[in-house]
């Protein structure tokens, strides 16, 4: 045998196995796919009582793609949510270069961690727990060692922090007056390293504001903004009126969400407010063209406010 020969043999073998490789992982997707449906479908929630409302609502964002000047933005989310009653460190970013860039966003903005009154995880991912390791490691990081001594820890999945246990918020959960989870979402998972796994789960955030309504706040939105708004519709008889955060339209060229802001037009909201780390310029310029009153940006070190002014 030639070597030419040798060469488009190898060549052939490889493409091969990279064939059944590419058409393994994308049949065992669709079945994953297939049983979030069959989730959806077989999940039944009643509506929350006594949740209670908030007069005031505030999101600051601590970590998102973009960042006022003197701090930093980075491919993950952390939203410090304040209420009546209660302060919300809801996901804490990524630390990818290990430069703690959300405790330094802390320290600018002064925010201490012992200030925090509960902690929130959307979804199991490093852009949310804080890093690879942290997710692999069924944990999270602020970045640096944090102790957070036996404070309310809300996650979708099971997790373990030093001198806190916890609650897998499986069910949604009544968090504090006027704040609740919607319970875990079933998606189809995103990560290369993960999409032999079964599907993953996410949670969102609900705020019931008085006289306003109840804005929807997720990570990253993978089980998709139809299912997010009809889970809150389903957990609360108060109008679902926002939405703040991921979307996860990265690739979108903004045409091809137009069904889903059809959609959302539905609810009429008084705030759309969609993450920069998960979607593309096209799809947020279409969720802006969509939303002219009620859009706003989110950037770091820019509170968003929804209800009575402090």
């Amino acid at each position: 045998m030639n070597l030419k020969r040798i060469i488009l043999t190898v060549m052939g073998l490889v493409g091969l196995v990279l064939a059944l490789g590419v058409g393994f992982i994308t049949v065992r997707h669709a079945a994953a796919a297939s049983q979030v449906e069959k989730s959806w479908a077989d999940t039944q929630v009643a509506v929350l009582e006594n949740v209670g409302t908030t007069r005031t609502l505030t999101i600051l964002p601590l970590i998102d793609k973009h960042a006022t000047a003197g701090l930093q933005g980075e491919w993950g989310v952390s939203y410090l949510i304040k209420t009546d009653s209660t302060s919300i460190l809801f996901d804490v970013g990524q630390n990818a270069d290990g430069s703690a860039p959300l405790l330094a966003n802390m320290v600018a903005l002064d925010i201490a961690p012992e200030a925090i009154d509960r902690f929130f995880f959307s979804h199991p991912h490093p852009d949310h727990l804080g890093g690879l390791s942290a997710m692999l490691n069924r944990t999270f990081s602020l970045g640096g060692p944090v102790k957070l001594d036996g404070k309310p820890v809300y996650a979708p999945v099971a997790l373990t922090y030093p001198g806190t246990t916890p609650n897998v918020a499986a069910e949604p959960t009544i968090m504090a007056p006027g704040v609740a989870t919607t319970g875990t979402m079933a998606f189809a998972e995103v990560f290369p390293m993960l999409l032999l796994a079964d599907p993953d789960v996410e949670q969102a955030l609900l705020a019931n504001v008085e006289g306003v309504g109840v804005v929807v706040i997720a990570g990253c939105g993978h089980p998709g903004i139809q299912k997010m708004m009809q889970r809150a519709d389903a957990l609360f008889d108060e109008p679902i009126v926002g939405f703040v955060g991921g979307l996860h339209y990265p690739a979108s060229d903004g045409s091809d969400i137009q069904p889903n802001l059809d959609f959302l037009k539905t609810y009429h909201p008084v705030i759309v407010a969609p993450s920069a780390h998960d979607s593309s310029q096209p799809a947020l310029d279409a969720i802006r063209a969509a939303f002219p009153e009620a859009y706003r940006d989110i950037v770091v070190g820019q509170e968003i406010v929804v209800g009575a002014q402090k």
